[in-house]
């Protein structure tokens, strides 16, 4: 039995305006799972806390992690967030899926970037482990994968047209909903 959430409670994404992924902390080293975070209440169904955020050097900071992060661009609606609930025999689960349906302008910067966020430093395959900072439409702060990461399940196909692009979709089966994140200034 799979329940689409967002679309059947208060909890709403509403559409993906900005999507940051992190796969490997600054250091090189995977990003260690789950994080571990603070919340803003104290509670366990509270808005997590991050201590940094630096858009220049692309990295945040949550849980004594520093994490670097990639921007996906978000144009024309390309990329897609669904949360599911299921109840199988193992107990209840909540599958959150982004869909980048079309990452445009494949070129030489794209492969390189891609190449960056797949890679660790020591050029071993990174992309097992992921979390994502999504920004939606209404300003409202999203992370997923904190706890199980995000793993991707399809990509790197190539779509060949006018112009080329790549398709990408990763998943987090977890016990826990996404939850909203926080910028606080330490």
């Amino acid at each position: 039995m799979a329940q689409d959430l967002l679309t059947s409670c208060g909890l709403s994404l509403q559409n993906v305006k900005y999507l940051y992924l992190a796969s490997r902390q600054t250091t090189g080293e995977v990003i260690s799972f789950p994080i571990e975070y603070t919340t803003k209440t104290g509670t366990t169904d509270s808005v997590i806390l991050i201590t940094a955020w630096d858009a220049i050097s692309q990295t945040v900071t949550i849980g004594g992690q520093v994490l670097q992060w990639i921007e996906v661009l978000s144009k024309n609606q390309n990329i897609d967030f669904q949360e599911e609930y299921r109840l199988t025999k193992q107990g209840k689960t909540y599958v959150k899926t982004i869909t980048i349906n079309e990452l445009p302008q494949v070129n030489y910067y794209t492969n390189s970037r891609l190449k960056e966020f797949l890679f660790t430093a020591d050029g071993e395959f990174a992309i097992g482990k992921a979390v994502a900072f999504i920004i939606d439409e209404n300003g409202s702060q999203w992370i997923c994968g904190y706890d199980i990461p995000l793993i991707l399940q399809t990509g790197m196909e190539l779509g060949v047209s006018e112009q080329n692009y790549y398709s990408l979709s990763l998943q987090s089966i977890s016990y826990s909903r996404i939850r909203n994140y926080e910028l606080i200034q330490v």
